[in-house]
């Protein structure tokens, strides 16, 4: 077996250990939301479109429930890495894809900046990878039980108009990552359209729930809010005293909690995107 690191979020390979960091730091609202909103809205399955090393895929995976997960990530040498991570979670039940969603089947050229981590997309220069359909992959049958993460770096739409069956029928709760605010719009009608209502903006991702669900998503934002105000009381610590401040037990203990286990915070750039970066609307 890989050497490898044990985190609340779960185990991942010693070669993952520092993009799953940067996601457990940069992301702690939008993780403690998709769990809840598996846990409240009773959801048997997990989509991540945009997998990446599995920082989402086996942290729902392990919830109690544990919800069928079907990870979707293009890139060769970063589904390697996911299927590693998988592998040392047992306790997940996952199929892998190594193919990128769009809205046609074929190919496109994908642009990797990075080994593992963001930045890599469909483009116009790079190796080819395999296109599908959402809807040619999931069957739009069935209760709607579905939790979705669309991470996808610029392609949203395609995604979006290749599952355009399975959201509307099956999808309760979407996570889509759309940094660019011209982007943000466009998203947001669409999934208006398949009956969705957004909830709110959470950095640079944009949370929607099925609109027969209002009751039971509301009390999200509660979620959001708890975590966005224990980050941003934790970080203000952290530029007030530095790095002494993680000498403090209770505080390490926060850290811990809220960080997936993570424990080797650092400030700087960090203290200021979680200063900075939560904030509900936009």
């Amino acid at each position: 077996m890989n050497e490898h690191v044990e985190t609340s979020l779960g185990r991942f390979t010693a070669e993952s250990r520092q993009f799953v960091r940067l996601c457990a730091l940069a992301e702690p609202s939008q993780l403690r939301m998709m769990k809840a909103a598996v846990r409240r809205l009773r959801l048997g399955l997990f989509v991540d479109i945009g997998a990446n090393l599995g920082a989402y895929s086996v942290s729902i995976g392990r919830l109690a429930r544990r919800p069928q997960v079907e990870a979707f990530e293009p890139s060769p040498d970063t589904f390697e890495e996911l299927r590693r991570n998988l592998a040392l979670n047992p306790e997940v039940a996952a199929r892998l894809h190594n193919i990128a969603l769009s809205d046609r089947a074929g190919e496109a050229p994908f642009e990797r900046r990075l080994r593992f981590g963001p930045g890599n997309r469909i483009g116009e220069a790079g190796a080819p990878v395999r296109l599908a359909r959402l809807d040619e992959i999931l069957p739009a049958e069935g209760a709607r039980d579905a939790a979705v993460k669309i991470d996808v770096e610029g392609h949203e739409q395609p995604v979006i108009e290749g599952g355009r069956r399975f959201l509307a029928a099956r999808a309760a709760y979407v996570q889509i990552e759309t940094w660019r605010g011209p982007g943000r719009a466009p998203v947001r009608e669409e999934m208006r359209r398949l009956g969705f209502l957004f909830l709110l903006r959470a950095q640079g991702d944009q949370i929607f729930f099925h609109e027969s669900l209002a009751a039971e998503a509301e009390g999200l934002r509660e979620v959001h809010s708890d975590v966005t105000d224990r980050a941003v009381a934790l970080s203000a610590r952290l530029a007030r005293e530095g790095e002494r401040a993680l000498l403090d037990p209770s505080l390490r203990r926060q850290a811990l909690r809220l960080y997936g286990g993570f424990e080797d915070i650092r400030i700087g750039a960090w203290r200021r995107r979680l200063l900075g970066g939560f904030g509900i609307g936009g």
